[in-house]
């Protein structure tokens, strides 16, 4: 039953991550009744997080499968092809910060 359960603080997270959190906080607190509130809101976050969400730097969330994420990784990865791709993540990561 949607609803039912308080999902953990979220702070800055975009729209779809909090749903995402939300409906697995519920999920992990109905099937597994004998987890702690702090297991299911951990367990709901490594969910987030596996779906594309990063925290940068700066403590904003950013969705890596945002249509704006991809472009600019693009648009880095076509400036800078000797970098790796983890180094442009970062940079990408870093612009977020600085808008």
């Amino acid at each position: 039953m949607p609803g039912k359960y308080q999902e953990p603080p979220h702070g800055n997270l975009p729209a779809r991550g909090v749903s995402i959190l939300k409906k697995t906080y519920e999920h992990n607190r109905s099937k597994h009744p004998d987890w702690t509130k702090e297991r299911c809101a951990r367990e709901a976050w490594h969910v987030v997080e596996a779906h594309g969400f990063v925290k940068a730097e700066c403590g904003k969330w950013i969705d890596t499968h945002s249509a704006r994420y991809k472009n600019m990784f693009k648009v880095e990865r076509k400036e800078h092809p000797e970098m790796s791709v983890n180094t442009i993540h970062r940079i990408c990561r870093d612009h977020y910060c600085k808008r």
